[in-house]
């Protein structure tokens, strides 16, 4: 999961997550990032683990650019109201 920013509701978020990874049942694997950029260090070897299948790198990271792209232009067209 990926809950980028900052401030008092990123943060609020993250600490609920964090609760829930608590009380869950330790076949959820959750984790939580603040970029997700951060993914690139557990992701795809997680997936070739889980799956038997490679994840095209290059495919990946275009996802998560357009991800944060369409986050980022969420977040400023909220902020310009």
């Amino acid at each position: 999961m990926v809950l980028s920013g900052t401030g008092f509701w990123v943060s609020a978020m993250r600490g609920v997550v964090t609760s829930l990874r608590v009380v869950a049942p330790r076949a959820l694997d959750l984790r939580v990032h603040a970029r997700a950029e951060e993914l690139h260090g557990w992701f795809p070897a997680e997936h070739k683990k889980r799956t038997g299948m490679d994840i095209d790198l290059d495919a990946f990271q275009r996802v998560l650019e357009s991800v944060t792209s369409w986050q980022e232009h969420g977040r400023a067209a909220i902020i310009r109201g």
